[in-house]
């Protein structure tokens, strides 16, 4: 009697989802490259933005102490957090497994209602921020390291605010091509993150930021042009697979009874 294959239609399933999620990326990464060379006509070179730029940064920053705590609460309540690497590829070849974690509110405009249940000062705090497209609290390591590596489109500005800085301060820190961002308890940064840049956490403790990506202010056709990219990459198979992941990650047997 010939034995039966059983593996040959996963083998075929996942070639056939490789070839899609490939064609899926490149055809989106094609739409970002032409939007960002019509941002690049009207833009010019900046790293590092003023903080007095964005009304609300004001108002993020008086609301830290509670953000922090709510952090604080979240953290020690659910003692294991999603893991960076295990839930995106991409993001595993920059960072080691379990070194960089995160707590996400929103991934691409897709809300975490099970998370921003458990946080909802945060959340509300984010949800003010215009033109919101990603937000999460950043955890890395004592002694990781972040491979450097360029933001996924201009069309957005990336928005850290320190939430547990290590002391001295300067031994966490982020290099912006020729800038060097070191962070600060309840301070703001406003940075674009299509430059080269890499971070790293030097210290023997827990370095975590407040973490937001936000479309940048922009002539209206960029604009509307910026909430379409927004839109493909929210749909886009990386984003999904994140989902998929954060999911998993509710329903851990670990989880149980934390998330309801």
């Amino acid at each position: 009697m010939r034995s039966e294959n059983t593996n040959q239609p996963d083998i075929k399933e996942y070639a056939a989802s490789s070839i899609r999620y490939r064609l899926t990326s490149d055809f989106i990464t094609v739409i970002i490259r032409i939007v960002e060379k019509l941002i690049n006509l009207v833009l010019p070179r900046q790293l590092i933005f003023e903080n007095e730029k964005f009304v609300w940064i004001k108002e993020i920053e008086k609301k830290y102490p509670q953000i922090l705590d709510e952090f604080n609460r979240f953290s020690s309540e659910t003692g294991k957090l999603p893991d960076l690497g295990k839930i995106s590829e991409e993001e595993l070849r920059l960072v080691k497994l379990n070194q960089w974690k995160f707590i996400p509110l929103y991934i691409y405009g897709n809300k975490i209602n099970f998370i921003c249940d458990k946080l909802p000062f945060t959340t509300q705090a984010v949800e003010g921020i215009p033109d919101l497209s990603t937000a999460f609290i950043s955890l890395l390591s004592p002694h990781a390291k972040i491979s450097e590596h360029r933001g996924t489109f201009r069309g957005y500005l990336r928005y850290h605010l320190g939430l547990q800085i290590p002391e001295p301060y300067t031994s966490c820190g982020l290099q912006l091509e020729e800038e060097l961002i070191q962070w600060q308890n309840g301070k703001s940064i406003v940075f674009d993150d299509t430059y080269l840049h890499c971070a790293w956490n030097n210290s023997n403790e827990l370095r975590a930021v407040l973490w937001v990506d936000f479309i940048r202010p922009l002539p209206y056709p960029l604009r509307k042009a910026s909430m379409f990219v927004t839109k493909l990459i929210s749909a886009s198979p990386y984003v999904q697979n994140i989902l998929a992941g954060l999911m998993k990650y509710k329903f851990d047997p670990e989880m149980t009874g934390i998330f309801k």
